[in-house]
This record gives structure tokens, sequence and C-alpha cells, in this order.
């Protein structure tokens, strides 16, 4: 369980240094060759506090309702936590990037979609006593 509280904090942490990205790209004119989408900085940087909250309420009800938690199920939480937000980073830098389905974005897109699903899904199936 110490993994969501570990995992949320480094995404938190990722989301304060998006924070002052973003202020330095758009306010301050730095990186703007690199960061060519400063939309999807932004959505990352909100994706990345979601996740963490998330992270943190997450392992907040398991140990308050004491619950039991997979590991599988945690690191599904975990890695599609992390992958999500950071999907969102690449578009930052990239966002002409072919998105079809069967692209290589989309492909990781929809990878990512399913770890975050299948974890968050799991989580609330335990959650809601249906497992």
């Amino acid at each position: 369980m110490e993994i969501l509280l570990k995992a949320g904090a480094v995404f938190m942490i990722i989301a304060l240094a998006l924070a002052w990205l973003l202020v330095a790209v758009k306010y301050l004119g730095l990186f703007g060759g690199f960061i060519t989408n400063a939309k999807y900085l932004l959505s990352a940087h909100l994706d990345y506090i979601f996740m963490a909250i998330l992270n943190w309420l997450t392992f907040a009800l398991f140990n308050q309702l004491h619950l039991p938690a997979a590991k599988e199920m945690l690191w599904l939480i975990v890695a599609g936590s992390a992958l999500n937000p950071a999907l969102f980073v690449f578009l930052s830098i990239k966002p002409d990037v072919k998105k079809s389905i069967f692209s290589p974005f989309g492909m990781a897109s929809g990878f990512s979609f399913t770890l975050t699903s299948a974890g968050y899904g799991w989580a609330a199936l335990v959650v809601g006593g249906f497992l």
C-alpha cells in the first residue's frame, strides 16, 4: 500500500515542476522550441495532480476500511497513473503526432487507459464490496 503514498508524492512533485515549466513557457518565453503546445502541458500538470490525489484517496480508503490490496492492483494503479499524464507531456512536445488507434501513440494511449481502468476499476470493486 505504501507504493500509493510514494507514487502520489512523486506525481505531485512532477505536477509542481510542470507548473513552473508552464510559467517558463507561457510568461518567460523559455523552451519555446521544445514545448510547442502549452495546453497539453497544462493538461499534464492537472492530470498529475488528479493522479496524486487518486493514489492518496485509494490508500486512505483501503487503510480506513481495512481492505486487502493485491500488489497487482496497486501496480496497475501506479503504472496507469504515471503513463496517462506522461502522454500529455509527450503531446506538449510533439502535438502533431499521429493519433490513430493503431499508431504507436494510439496504442500507448490504449495501453495506458487499460492499465488505469483496470487498476482503479479493481479498487472500486474491492471498496464496493463486489470482490
